[in-house]
């Protein structure tokens, strides 16, 4: 599973500088361009992140592969996930990797949680987070997934409000993957054996 796709960012990120070098625009006897060429590039670089997040809710309400029969669907700031109890199959979407729409079977994944990386102050009353976390293991390999990000140290999560909701969601979530999981486990035993566990 592919959280971000750094290729598509440093290509993106590097045009700008590269047109500009190439053009030659900036010499010893222009030095006062840099600031413009400074202010360009931020607006570049807020457009570019403004295109992906068009891109990511384009794909998001895309339909999914043929015979994918969308039966739970968690959406986040961070990813959405759409969930296939029928067939055993997770879709992951992530904001950072927009162009990729990722299955995964749900006999890959091992183990899902939700972890809380509380602010550093706070680690005793438990009451800030800086992070909310879907942690997933798949074929052995730990994936840890931010679906909710203090923005800085002042934009901190309250784990009395908006994020014991956002907690609770998560936790609804793993469980039922867990049990889409399970359910695909015995139905695939009862098909090999005969004997419904």
């Amino acid at each position: 599973m592919q959280q971000k796709n750094y290729f598509y960012y440093i290509i993106l990120l590097l045009i700008p500088p590269a047109v500009v070098l190439k053009s030659r625009f900036v010499t010893r006897d222009n030095l006062y361009m840099i600031v413009p060429l400074a202010i360009a590039y931020l607006c570049y670089f807020f457009c570019l992140m403004l295109v992906l997040q068009i891109i990511y809710s384009a794909v998001r309400n895309k339909k999914q592969k043929d015979f994918f029969v969308c039966s739970y669907t968690y959406d986040t700031k961070t990813c959405t996930f759409w969930l296939d109890g029928i067939n055993g199959e997770l879709a992951v979407l992530f904001i950072s990797n927009p162009f990729k729409l990722q299955y995964i079977p749900v006999s890959d994944i091992d183990s899902v949680s939700v972890s809380v990386d509380y602010e550093l102050g706070h680690k005793k009353d438990r009451a800030y987070a800086s992070r909310i976390n879907i942690v997933m293991q798949i074929k052995g390999k730990r994936y840890k997934i931010p679906i909710a990000i203090g923005a800085s140290k002042y934009m901190i999560i309250r784990m009395a409000g908006n994020g014991k909701l956002i907690l609770e969601e998560a936790e609804k979530f793993a469980d039922i993957l867990l049990n889409v999981k399970e359910e695909k486990r015995k139905a695939r035993l009862l098909q090999e054996t005969g004997k419904y566990d």
